[in-house]
This record gives C-alpha cells, sequence and structure tokens, in this order.
C-alpha cells in the first residue's frame, strides 16, 4: 500500500483534502494554496541578495 507524504489536511475540521480540490468535501472551506506567494518571495530575497552582491564588490574597486 502507497503512503501519501503531501496530505492536504483541512485546517477548519481536520478531513484530508483529495489534490486539485478546491474546498473542503467535509466543510466546505475554500483550500489555500500559497505556493506562488512563496516563489515570489523567493524571487525578491535573490534578487535583493545579488543587487547587494554587485553593489559591494564596486564600491570595492572605486
Amino acid at each position: 500500500m502507497e503512503e501519501k507524504i503531501n496530505k492536504i489536511i483541512c485546517k477548519k475540521c481536520g478531513e484530508e483534502i483529495k489534490e486539485g480540490a478546491q474546498f473542503c468535501g467535509k466543510c466546505g472551506k475554500k483550500v489555500k494554496k500559497c505556493y506562488i506567494l512563496i516563489g515570489v518571495i523567493l524571487v525578491f530575497i535573490c534578487v535583493v541578495g545579488i543587487y547587494i552582491y554587485i553593489n559591494s564588490r564596486t564600491n570595492k574597486s572605486t
């Protein structure tokens, strides 16, 4: 028997939510997916890090 590693559990009622569902089948609470927000934050952190790195290198050479 296969065991699912990435289970989605409803925060309101605790019921397991089927993959791809937009609402909990038991209580009807909307499933929030924050993967896009996490991606945007990571990209922002990388851009800021690169900007700081480049500025520190140009300040040393002048």
